[in-house]
Formats: C-alpha cells, sequence, structure tokens
C-alpha cells in the first residue's frame, strides 16, 4: 500500500506458496496493469522452474508459453506489461542465484528497535480496547518481542487475556510478569524452543559443533522451524555461531545454559 501511494501506480500482492505451476505465474503476470507493482511476497516459495520463468519477465517483459499441440509444441514469446517486481523473503538462500540477481536493488531489513516497537504497541493499544498502559511496561513487551511487530502484539493480546481472568481487566507489573511466564517468554525473549536448541547443543553435542540436520533430529522439530524462527534470533543475540562445521555455542550462549538452564535440569 505505501508503495502504491508513493509511486501513485496500481499494486498487485499475491503470496509465493498460492502460485505452484507455470501456468499460474503466466495468468498472475498477463493480469497486472501497465507499470503496475507486483509484490511477491515469501518468494523463496516459488517452485524453481517457475523461478527460472520469471528470468525473462524481469529482463525482457516476455514469457515463453508452449501452445497445445499433438506432438510439436511450439514455443511462443508473451510480451507483458511493464511492471516492476518486489519481492520479500526470510530466506534468501532458496531464491535461484540468477532469479536473485536480477532483482536491481537489495535490501536486508534490520529488527524493529523497542522504541518503535512501544509505539506500534501504543497503537495496537486502542484496538485492542486495552486503555493506556505506561512505557515501562511496554518495554517490558518490546524487549522480549525479538524485534518484531508481530510478536510484540501478541504478546500484548495474552496479556489482555490474562488481565481479564486473572485480574479483573487490570494490567500491573506483575500480571505482565505472570502472563510472559505463562507464555514461556523470558528476560531476553527466548522462548522454549529457543531454550531447547541451546539445551540440545549443550547436553547432548557438547556446545557443538553439530549439523542442522542433527540437532533438529534430536529436538524433534523439523529443521526448517530451526533455521528459519529458531537459529537467526539466537545468532543474533550471540548465543550461537553458524560454522561450515555446523553450530556452536558460543561464550555468552555456555554461560546462558549454565546459569538458567542446568540448575533447571537437575
Amino acid at each position: 500500500t505505501v508503495l502504491s501511494n508513493e509511486c501513485k501506480l496500481p499494486i498487485k500482492t499475491v503470496t509465493a506458496t498460492s502460485i505452484t505451476c507455470l501456468g499460474e505465474l503466466i495468468s498472475l503476470l498477463v493480469d497486472i496493469e501497465n507499470r503496475g507493482i507486483l509484490f511477491l511476497d515469501e518468494c523463496h516459495a516459488l517452485p524453481r522452474k517457475v523461478q527460472e520463468h520469471m528470468f525473462s519477465a524481469m529482463e525482457d517483459r516476455t514469457v515463453d508459453i508452449k501452445t497445445p499441440g499433438t506432438t510439436n509444441k511450439q514455443i511462443v514469446s508473451l510480451k507483458l506489461n511493464s511492471f516492476c517486481l518486489v519481492g520479500a523473503t526470510t530466506d534468501v538462500g532458496r531464491l535461484v542465484q540468477p532469479f536473485r540477481d536480477r532483482f536491481g536493488i537489495v535490501h536486508q531489513l534490520d529488527y524493529y528497535n523497542d522504541k518503535d516497537l512501544i509505539e506500534i504497541l501504543k497503537k495496537n493499544l486502542d484496538k485492542l480496547k486495552m486503555g493506556k498502559i505506561n512505557d515501562e511496561l511496554l518495554g517490558t513487551l518490546a524487549s522480549r518481542a525479538r524485534g518484531t511487530p508481530r510478536i510484540a502484539i501478541r504478546l500484548l493480546k495474552r496479556i489482555r487475556d490474562y488481565a481479564q481472568v486473572k485480574a479483573n481487566n487490570k494490567i500491573s507489573p506483575t500480571v505482565v510478569k505472570e502472563a510472559l511466564k505463562l507464555e514461556g517468554i523470558d528476560e531476553l525473549g527466548l522462548d522454549k524452543l529457543d531454550r531447547l536448541y541451546m539445551w540440545t547443543l549443550f547436553d547432548i553435542y557438547g556446545g557443538g559443533p553439530a549439523g542442522l540436520n542433527s540437532v533438529s533430529t534430536t529436538m524433534g522439530e523439523d529443521k526448517t522451524t530451526i533455521h528459519g524462527s529458531v537459529e537467526p534470533y539466537l545468532t543474533k543475540r550471540g548465543f550461537i555461531f553458524r560454522a561450515k562445521n555446523g553450530r556452536q555455542l558460543t561464550e555468552k550462549g555456555w554461560t546462558y545454559v549454565i546459569d538458567n538452564l542446568k540448575k533447571d535440569k537437575k
């Protein structure tokens, strides 16, 4: 919406998981208005063959299709309207290199800081009909939201629910603390899965190095979840590092496990 308003151009937003074959891609591209914007969310989910057919669409505004026939199918280049492709992904490595290289501008978005998260939470207070909450309590939520507005808002909703059931809708430091404890979120924003990951590295693999497949199998969790949701935050916070020979706990990670997890296992 911001792109459309700023550029004063039509925009079409599509999640890549909805495109499973070439025919769906062609139908989408043909439907784009001239000089329109195509926002492709989670573009790493495009099948490899579909990504490859984007090459000519991005470079020459054409896409090759095969005409129906019994034996010799003729390839026809279909001319497309001029369009701007904007792709969003949380896993750049799953984009085939030629597809990735055809984007003229590449930016990496950083996590939100606590100040911005507090402002986002304030705007959601009205939507959730929660009244006012002081900045200190909102700061507590922001510091545990992993730099992600979606998580901050989810935690805010859980605090609202907890207050409704346990505290007559009154939100206090105690209510916030108990609600977050119930969610399994500690002071550093680590959840149960984060702690299980670090404990597995520590207890089973001696702190590492250990491969992603081995760790995920031991945990009983899907490796895509580990790679996309757990490891990025633990890496950002300096608890682990991902080397060529596997995942390892850092000195900070060892300290956290010994001070917070090892004593709980006894």
